[in-house]
């Protein structure tokens, strides 16, 4: 990782800030956002390790304490490996600059791990500084009778490590009968509107940009980043722009998706073309 700045002192991270829901069900994606910021406001930081809601590259730790005997029953340190010939997508920030990284922590959690409260600290390692944020209280249940048919329709596809990303980036079997409609209640309803932006054998100016209401809370403004391709796909500048302009004033860690989307070189399109739709 290289930086610069015009201050003395060795530039670092600030600490994290995250975005995250109160309850999540164990055995699906616990998703996370974290801003990543430096902690000095002319600092420069030219190769930080990319990580989203597919891949954390080692880079993301996560301590889990039970509420109320304050055991700990996750102690994962980040193993991030500064390595220039193993592929890693880096991102740079700029001065002032922070960052929004939506990630997925389930892979870090122990299918065997007990329902409860805990307290969730989770940090990012860069290979020569790291940050942290503050512990906050969340909760994991077990899933209930329709969560639990879910996963067990879907087992044979969620075996080893990465179960969630190789889910969302396999295609499924039929692709003509390839739909999906999703609520604020599905846990993988993140997941599940991917796969079919990523395969569905429709054009993006076709798709019904009503299957992105479901995606509320911690996934509000990831969404808002989906309309905006859709709403490009479309030739709706207007509609466009206007998301634009919310993303920039308000969830401004998201700017670069923007500039992505723009330059036609956002996920959803790169996942596309790899998969020839």
């Amino acid at each position: 990782m290289r930086f610069s700045s015009l201050s003395h002192t060795k530039p670092g991270l600030a600490p994290l800030e995250i975005d995250y829901a109160k309850e999540y069900v164990l055995g699906f994606p616990v998703h996370v956002a974290i801003l990543v910021r430096c902690d000095q406001e002319e600092a420069v930081f030219r190769h930080l390790p990319f990580v989203d809601f597919l891949d954390t590259y080692g880079a993301i730790g996560l301590r889990l304490q039970n509420e109320w005997n304050h055991q700990e029953i996750v102690a994962f340190e980040p193993e991030f490996i500064v390595d220039e010939d193993a592929g890693i997508p880096e991102f740079a920030l700029g001065p002032g600059e922070t960052r929004r990284l939506l990630i997925d922590v389930s892979d870090l959690i122990p299918l065997e791990t007990p329902a409860g409260n805990y307290f969730m600290r989770i940090s990012y390692a860069t290979g020569s500084t790291r940050a942290e944020h503050q512990p906050e209280l969340i909760v994991l249940r077990r899933p209930n009778a329709e969560e639990q048919g879910i996963l067990s329709q879907i087992k044979p596809e969620l075996l080893g490590e990465g179960r969630w990303k190789k889910w969302t980036t396999t295609p499924p079997r039929d692709l003509n009968h390839f739909t999906e409609q999703v609520t604020p209640e599905d846990p993988i309803r993140f997941n599940r509107l991917l796969r079919f932006l990523f395969y569905s054998p429709q054009p993006l100016d076709q798709i019904d940009m009503t299957l992105l209401d479901g995606l509320d809370g911690i996934y509000y403004p990831e969404a808002m980043l989906l309309r905006a391709e859709l709403l490009m796909a479309r030739g709706d500048h207007a509609g466009f722009d206007r998301v634009v302009n919310w993303v920039r004033q308000s969830c401004p860690g998201l700017s670069y998706w923007v500039d992505e989307i723009a330059a036609g070189q956002s996920p959803l399109a790169d996942q596309r073309s790899l998969s020839n739709v």
